[in-house]
């Protein structure tokens, strides 16, 4: 007797790509992958789902430096490796991988990967003001966002994906700090230049930020040390002092003479001597 389309359709495989290569069938996780090469194609066409990938640019993009044969040998066991992974036994064939002789892909129903659903969340706030409903889809994006693409996994073709998903990360995160701060919501704003700056501690407009919200809380001093803070850095990474803005925050914070407008969320002082502190 052949497989119901409802028994097709019950199980449900979820991947993770970031901070690692992870997936879990019906819930259960299914452990590592048995060779780097099956977790790495996994990863590919997870980050392609939908989309049948020809063999050929799969066994040239993993095994460039083979001969076109043992390249596509490779593939094949790769391939077997990753279909025993993801289609054990009690799982009707083809149920997520579809394959012919000319291309793989990894099916879109009954797959949940959370590139997929981060990118989702990221373009839901894209264009326009930050409504409620725009900042939930943020937050939910920035909560799945575990750890950077394929964290410990080096393909050639993967630089490139974790360092556009790193930057879309840092750019919801800053949409989030400063829809917080012109909410003075301050320590929601804090939580979320922190988490900028852990990923890029470079970024002296973030500390400028944070200087300021500490600022607005009555914390003088946590301000002045975050200055502190970005001059140290700047100094050792760069060998550069902070700019001339930063300083000037710092001078108007320590003299006590920084003040914020209802509205805006921003100093008036810095507004009336044209600063940009964003």
């Amino acid at each position: 007797m052949g497989i119901g389309y409802r028994e097709y359709l019950m199980h449900t495989l979820e991947v993770r790509l970031l901070g690692g290569i992870s997936a879990s069938l019906d819930g259960k996780s299914l452990g590592p992958f048995p060779t780097r090469w099956s977790a790495g194609l996994f990863a590919y066409l997870a980050l392609n789902q939908g989309r049948p990938v020809p063999r050929g640019i799969l066994a040239t993009l993993f095994w460039p430096e083979e001969t076109d044969q043992r390249a596509l040998k490779g593939l094949r066991n790769a391939l077997w490796y990753l279909r025993s992974q993801v289609e054990p036994p009690s799982v009707p064939a083809s149920r997520f991988l579809t394959t012919t002789g000319r291309d793989i892909c990894l099916n879109e129903q009954g797959v949940e990967v959370d590139v997929a659903e981060f990118e989702g969340h990221v373009a839901m706030a894209r264009g326009g003001l930050l409504t409620p409903g725009r900042v939930e889809s943020l937050e939910r994006g920035v909560a799945l966002y575990r750890g950077h693409f394929l964290d410990g996994y080096d393909f050639g073709w993967s630089v490139y994906e974790r360092e556009r998903l790193r930057l879309a990360l840092l750019a919801s995160l800053e949409l989030l700090l400063r829809y917080h701060m012109e909410r003075r919501e301050w320590l929601l704003a804090i939580q979320r230049g922190q988490a900028l700056l852990t990923q890029d501690p470079l970024r002296e407009n973030v500390h400028r930020c944070l200087m300021a919200c500490h600022n607005s809380m009555g914390n003088r001093p946590l301000a002045i040390r975050q200055y502190r803070e970005c001059a140290r850095i700047l100094e050792e990474e760069l060998g550069i002092p902070p700019m001339d803005v930063t300083r000037e925050l710092y001078r108007q914070i320590e003299a006590g003479s920084a003040q914020w407008t209802d509205a805006l969320g921003r100093p008036d002082v810095m507004l009336t001597q044209g600063l940009d502190w964003r």
